[in-house]
């Protein structure tokens, strides 16, 4: 009864909070843009097609039902060199309560090297930091091959001597059969973010996710994405598993169509080794003229 009601109460908060986002005239740039960074090397890997992919605790960023289709306790730290000097880190975890799946995350950007000049002249006046951070806490549970889940988020920004927060909510839902997945998520839904006098919308996205298990050791995910401060777009991934004795070495790449460099910009590539209980993975994913990005993670589950 209990499972019943929460179930029924996440169906609502999701159709509301859909048709609010539908609702909005408003198309213009969003504010904390660090949360439309992808997190996860083998989310990224595949382009981001993982909204009915998800099923680790670095899967809750695409899609927070996800994470309940491993039953295990998940722990995981992922590293990223952005552009020039921005690093983003994640630190995630997950473990099972009372039939579902509870877990916390924490992402922080930081911008190590900003020139301050605030005189007429324009010269320098030294560094400053900037530094943009979100931790959130969730819960995930099935209801036979489906499952939803929902992440509570707070969101901080700072540059320099000022800062801005604002509060947001992650909803999503997926379903596996013996051959096909889907998912859908709507991702930070939730107040402004505001610096001095200036306030800026999150920027939310609405997911749609297909995947198909082409072999035991092959998947296929596809997804379609509504920003709210872009162009619809879509991505697709692929992986294979090549099992070496008792070491995985899964193989990935991934498209996107929203790229506004040139065609090999809008591929992303990447590997893992999976032992035992472990997992090492790399994503790759450029972005022109402003340099390649990189991303590593380091997963256990327990």
């Amino acid at each position: 009864m209990k499972k019943f009601s929460l179930f029924a109460i996440c169906h609502l908060l999701f159709a509301t909070s859909l048709f609010a986002w539908l609702s909005t005239e408003d198309k213009g740039t969003s504010g904390a843009q660090f949360l439309k960074i992808g997190i996860g090397a083998r989310p990224v890997a595949l382009a981001g097609a993982y909204t009915s992919l998800s099923n680790d605790i670095s899967g809750v960023y695409w899609n927070p039902a996800g994470v309940v289709f491993s039953e295990n306790k998940e722990v995981e730290l992922m590293y990223t060199q952005w552009f020039e000097d921005t690093t983003l880190n994640y630190f995630g975890i997950g473990t099972p309560f009372r039939g579902g799946k509870l877990f916390l995350n924490y992402t922080l950007l930081t911008v190590s090297k900003l020139e301050r000049r605030t005189s007429d002249t324009g010269s320098s006046e030294g560094e400053f930091k900037a530094q943009d951070s979100a931790i959130g806490i969730g819960y995930a549970f099935k209801l036979g091959e489906s499952a939803v889940g929902i992440t509570l988020k707070s969101i901080s920004s700072k540059i320099d001597d000022e800062s801005a927060s604002a509060v947001a909510v992650d909803i999503g839902w997926k379903k596996e059969s013996e051959k096909y997945l889907w998912g859908i998520s709507l991702r930070n839904l939730g107040t402004e973010i505001k610096f001095i006098n200036e306030a800026d919308p999150l920027p939310t996205n609405l997911n749609l996710g297909f995947g198909i298990k082409l072999k035991e050791n092959m998947c296929l995910g596809i997804d379609l994405n509504f920003p709210r401060d872009n162009e619809i777009n879509a991505s697709i991934g692929y992986e294979y598993i090549l099992k070496a004795g008792r070491m995985e070495i899964p193989l990935r790449v991934g498209y996107k169509t929203l790229n506004d460099f040139e065609a090999i910009d809008a591929l992303s590539a990447g590997l893992g080794i999976n032992i035992k209980s472990y997992t090492l993975d790399f994503a790759w994913a450029p972005y022109g003229d402003l340099e390649d990005t990189i991303r590593i993670a380091l997963k256990g589950k327990f």
